[in-house]
């Protein structure tokens, strides 16, 4: 029996300088490593920075996102991981980007995610993970990389 289809959303503050000059080279850096490692691992997803938070969404296989999200975790370019969705899903929405990247977000999208908070209960999380998976996909469509 195949393993079921999971999507995980989360959000992170990002500990790297948010000046052109290290954000750049920075994010090139991780699209470039996430596209690697996705690739091999069947893992479709999207990143957005943005006001000194990232937000990602991934899907796969339980066993591929826990090995990646442990990696993920212990990346110093960020910290304040929080998980605001893990569920299962019966298809991939980001099937074509093995790491999409959307860049900058609207600042009233971006300036709610960032009021997110470890504090927050976790139907307030809920509702953001749904609400950040949406914004990616449809910036994804909209022209994204």
């Amino acid at each position: 029996m195949p393993e079921r289809l999971r999507k995980l959303v989360y959000l992170s503050h990002a500990t790297i300088e948010d000046d052109v000059h290290t954000l750049t080279p920075t994010i090139e850096e991780i699209l470039a490593t996430s596209r690697r490692n996705n690739a091999r691992a069947e893992i479709t997803g999207a990143l957005m920075f943005n006001h000194g938070y990232f937000a990602q969404v991934l899907e796969g296989t339980q066993r591929a996102l826990e090995a990646t999200f442990e990696r993920i975790q212990m990346d110093e370019r960020h910290n304040r991981v929080a998980i605001l969705a893990y569920d299962e899903v019966s298809h991939r929405v980001f099937e074509s980007w093995s790491m999409g990247w959307v860049g900058d977000v609207e600042t009233e999208s971006a300036n709610a995610f960032a009021t997110l908070s470890e504090k927050a209960d976790q139907q307030t999380r809920e509702i953001a993970g749904e609400r950040i998976y949406a914004l990616l996909h449809r910036r994804l469509r909209e022209g994204g990389m």
